[in-house]
């Protein structure tokens, strides 16, 4: 699909570019490149293709990425958006069931946020292709997981977490919010909010009940 001209931003044909027109024409790029390889994958994707999708000469495109290969690493190094949890979730003292459900939530809208739903399912279909770029994305994804390690570290030192290693642990956590929604990544279908609710619920319920014991009982009085 090629933009249509109302929505190009204008570029100045003639000498060289300004820093502002040059990010106009990558970003311009960067976006008809993801729309192009969510159509017709990797493999069906091509320069040419690009080109024509952000209004361009295949020209232009090579002079800013050398090859397929480097646009689609570009494209996803530019489009996937993550920060850590702490943004969006208190990690405080109240109800772990309370801090993990909010944490849910925000893992599956970071997935669900565009682009980076469609991110995230391109790499999932290149992986085999791209396994240093999908092990990079992994590595981000991980960058989210900060403030969840921080706050399951204080419920290991207060005896809560029966798993001994925090770290693994929010990886776990992680797995339960991303692999409910693994197949819908790879097929594209977006699940209805009673479906989404009913997966956070027992990524919850494994989580509280397989990672989580009861609190500590209290000290008995002494005399």
């Amino acid at each position: 699909m090629t933009l249509p001209a109302a929505d190009l931003p204008r570029i100045a044909t003639r000498g060289r570019p300004s820093k502002e027109e040059a990010a106009l024409l990558r970003k311009r790029i960067i976006d008809a490149a993801l729309t192009t390889f969510r159509q017709h994958g990797y493999a069906g994707a091509s320069i040419d293709g690009v080109a024509r999708a952000a209004g361009v000469s295949r020209t232009t495109v090579y002079a800013l990425y050398c090859d397929k290969p480097t646009l689609f690493a570009e494209t996803i190094d530019a489009k996937i958006v993550i920060s850590d949890l702490s943004r969006w979730v208190a990690f405080d003292d109240r109800d772990p069931e309370i801090v993990l459900r909010e944490t849910l939530i925000a893992l599956n809208r970071t997935y669900y946020r565009q682009p980076n739903f469609e991110v995230l399912r391109l790499c999932i279909a290149e992986a085999d292709r791209f396994p240093e770029l999908f092990e990079q994305v992994c590595t981000l994804l991980g960058t989210a997981l900060v403030g969840l390690t921080a706050y399951l570290e204080r419920l290991h030192a207060a005896g809560r977490l029966t798993i001994h290693d925090p770290g693994r642990a929010a990886i776990l956590f992680n797995m339960l919010a991303l692999g409910s929604l693994k197949p819908f990544l790879i097929s594209g279908e977006r699940l209805s909010p009673d479906d989404r609710g009913g997966h956070l619920d027992l990524a919850l319920h494994l989580m509280l009940h397989g990672c989580l014991g009861p609190p500590p009982a209290p000290a008995a009085p002494t005399e």
